[in-house]
């Protein structure tokens, strides 16, 4: 490993660590986006590393990290309350459940599109469970970002019909 990157990185990562985990407060992702962060410098900037300039440069890597973090974490917030609050209109099917349940709840409803919708199931259990975003699930699949998009809400259209299937199976 260059010289130059190791001392860039021994006198940034606690600068850099606190900096995120007092916004994230997750350890694991901190290292994550941390480990993202100092690979981007490493792989761009590693024959320049100017302590002053190079810092600013990660800081600024850090800040687009982290506003990527928190619109990932909105998307999955809202995509699971938008299920939740739709069974939640069908008498309450989901609203009772803590998150972990939830979470298990909608594991069993992505799982049902896999006989008849299977490319629909992928894209979803890819989107909420495994927390890809359409970009990657995009060059996964090979399809534009739009298909994704596209094929997620008709997944959870088709899921939304599920619930209320279901409901009124229950109420017969």
């Amino acid at each position: 490993m260059n010289k130059s990157f190791e001392k860039f990185y021994e006198e940034t990562f606690k600068e850099a660590y606190r900096y995120l985990y007092m916004r994230i407060n997750n350890v694991s992702d901190v290292e994550d986006i941390l480990h993202d962060a100092y690979l981007v410098i490493y792989e761009s900037y590693k024959d320049k590393l100017d302590s002053n300039e190079s810092k600013k440069i990660l800081f600024g890597i850090l800040q687009k990290k982290y506003v990527d973090y928190i619109r990932l974490k909105y998307r999955e917030y809202e995509n699971i309350e938008y299920i939740d609050n739709y069974a939640g209109e069908q008498n309450n099917v989901i609203s009772h459940l803590d998150l972990a349940q939830l979470e298990d709840k909608l594991r069993d409803y992505i799982y049902k599109l896999e006989k008849k919708y299977p490319k629909l199931m992928i894209i979803l259990r890819m989107r909420l469970l495994d927390k890809l975003s359409r970009r990657e699930i995009a060059e996964v699949l090979n399809i534009t970002e739009d298909h994704v998009h596209t094929y997620q809400k008709r997944a959870i259209a088709i899921i939304k019909k599920i619930i209320t299937n279901e409901k009124d199976d229950e109420n017969k």
